[in-house]
């Protein structure tokens, strides 16, 4: 029977003395879904040692107890039929600590074994209480580990754990994890054989009798780790690392998948990313996984958990291994989602229409908030126009469903709807390209597009530049240019010489139209300050030049022969025109 220990009880603190861990079957330890492995070094295993040693020496003078920090553990599966009365837990704070105790207890029991086989038999009894607190024996049961490092390194843990453990009978320096373990437990073991018997004995019971740990069980991965972070510990451990370790080691069964998981999660978040040995980074990947696990959720994932959503996105998919799951689901999505997010998709060279939508929506999901979660629907018609499946989105169907995209974040960007709202719009287009209808906008949605574009004062702070520059991008004739590019106010912004003032006179008239769609021009390089407060005539001659011959719109100015509120409008209404060329406003 399969049941979780302390099921349902709320997360709880309690202080027992070491001898309690080790006893019995009620604190199995696993640290199988834990993304660190055993990192001790001999210094910290040292600082152990020598910090119990000492307190022990003194502890007929001193009284109390040796407290040694806190553990923090999470409930695990437990199978009582063949493990009898107990609990197993998910080591999540404390792994070092544990392990290292035991290769401690370790190296006091195989002392007193060699006293033994010199002829010392009274200590026998006492090598055999400690192997029973490192694998503690039930009859009829099955046996056990009192902790569990992953498989590749738990062989020699549990080598070692047991006895059985010699530099020739392990692969000792297969991986780092190796080489500390053994390194370690040759360092306890020459300290403790320095003791003598007495010594041990006295040592050990010391140990199982003042050394006390605070033990905090928790409900939840979550709560755990919050418990961490507030303790100013694991700040590099962030919620994808716990996904991993699940996908690595909680769903993959097979040593070698395990490990072939691992090594190639490692690679994808490599930083600098190098899309060609299929690495995008750590934020990609994050990423990926957060937009993908909304999508198969339909629901917005919460900064409070999300470890818990990507698991149900896992379980979502009904792949038989953790393996299947990240060869199909994390590594492609977060291939596709670096390739869109660095303009890397070989895939649509031949298709400028394509690559042209999706250059307006990178630049527009840079610019605006409101239109981030467009991120999240492109990656799932790119990974559904990528799938190898029959059924994968043919390239015109992408190009119909992207233009409803550019359309629909466009509208968000500019009205700004709730975020509750925005992902309910997303959900709703989603569920409609599987009925092969995506949700365009209303005329009403489609008009507040024109009203705003001309009433708002774009130009006015940074993201509305960027967001304008996006737009003026987008209207160009030469498609799929993503080229470095400033925007510009043609009317100056701070200065305005005598050939300004003669052409809007009214400074009130000035502030009233400087910031307008209209004023706004593309250039190919970011204006001095003395470029920008330049007369007209002056900058028609530096648009018309042929650093700025690709912005074609920015070239025409060069044929207007002054620069008026009146132009502008026009400029403006030619704007809106073009728009509704492309979008069909």
């Amino acid at each position: 029977m399969l049941s979780s220990a302390k099921d349902n009880n709320p997360t709880i603190t309690t202080r027992l003395p070491l001898g309690t861990l080790f006893d019995s079957r009620d604190y199995i330890f696993c640290t199988r879904t834990n993304v660190r492995g055993y990192e001790w070094t001999r210094e910290e295993t040292e600082n152990l040692w020598q910090d119990l040693l000492d307190f022990s020496m003194e502890a007929d003078e001193i009284p109390g107890e040796f407290e040694l920090s806190q553990i923090i553990l999470v409930p695990m599966e437990w199978d009582r039929q063949s493990y009898g009365l107990g609990a197993r837990y998910d080591l999540y704070d404390g792994q070092q600590r544990l392990v290292t105790l035991c290769l401690l207890l370790a190296s006091l029991r195989d002392s007193l074994v060699a006293d033994a086989e010199a002829g010392d038999g009274d200590v026998d009894a006492v090598a055999k209480e400690i192997s029973n607190m490192l694998h503690p024996v039930r009859a009829r049961k099955d046996d056990i580990s009192r902790v569990e490092l992953r498989p590749r390194d738990d062989i020699v843990l549990q080598s070692i754990l047991r006895g059985e453990a010699s530099s020739s009978s392990l692969s000792i320096g297969k991986s780092v994890t190796h080489q500390r373990l053994w390194q370690n437990s040759q360092f306890l073991r020459e300290r403790a054989s320095a003791l003598t018997k007495e010594e041990r004995i006295n040592f050990l019971d010391f140990i199982l009798e003042r050394v006390y740990m605070l033990v905090c069980v928790s409900e939840t991965p979550r709560i755990a780790r919050n418990i961490v972070m507030g303790q100013n510990k694991g700040m590099n451990n962030e919620p994808i690392d716990d996904f991993k370790g699940l996908v690595c080691f909680r769903y993959t069964n097979e040593e070698e998948d395990m490990y072939h998981v691992f090594d190639a999660w490692d690679n994808l978040a490599a930083t600098p990313p190098d899309l060609e040995n299929n690495s995008v980074g750590r934020k990609t990947v994050v990423d990926a996984c957060t937009w993908r696990a909304t999508v198969a959720l339909e629901t917005k994932i919460r900064t409070r958990d999300p470890v818990q959503a990507y698991e149900m996105w896992l379980r979502s998919k009904k792949l038989k291994t953790g393996r299947e799951f990240f060869e199909q689901c994390v590594q492609p999505a977060s291939i596709i989602l670096g390739r869109f997010r660095t303009d890397n998709m070989p895939f649509l060279k031949n298709r400028p229409s394509l690559t042209t939508r999706l250059t307006f929506l990178r630049k527009l999901i840079e610019c605006n908030s409101s239109a981030k979660e467009s991120e999240m629907v492109i990656l799932e018609l790119l990974t559904r126009a990528t799938s190898k499946n029959e059924d994968r989105m043919s390239l015109s169907k992408l190009d119909d469903n992207l233009h409803a995209v550019e359309l629909t974040a466009l509208w968000m960007a500019l009205a700004k709807p709730s975020a509750t709202q925005r992902y309910n719009r997303w959900f709703d287009f989603l569920r409609n390209v599987e009925e092969e209808s995506p949700i365009g906008l209303s005329e009403e949605e489609k008009y507040f597009i024109k009203l705003e574009i001309q009433i708002m004062d774009i130009g006015a702070t940074t993201s509305g530049k960027k967001l304008a520059g996006a737009l003026l991008a987008r209207m160009q004739n030469n498609e799929n240019d993503d080229s470095l590019f400033e925007v510009e106010h043609v009317l100056p912004v701070k200065r305005h010489n005598a050939s300004w003032k003669k052409m809007i006179s009214e400074p009130e008239e000035r502030e009233q139209y400087m910031h307008k769609f209209g004023n706004l021009v593309l250039v190919s390089k970011k204006p001095t300050t003395r470029e920008s407060n330049q007369s007209f005539d002056d900058k028609k001659k530096r648009y018309d030049s042929s650093v700025n011959q690709r912005w074609k719109i920015t070239q025409k100015i060069s044929s207007i022969s002054e620069w008026n509120k009146d132009i502008i409008l026009d400029q403006q209404l030619e704007y809106v025109n073009v728009m509704n060329n492309i979008w069909g406003l």
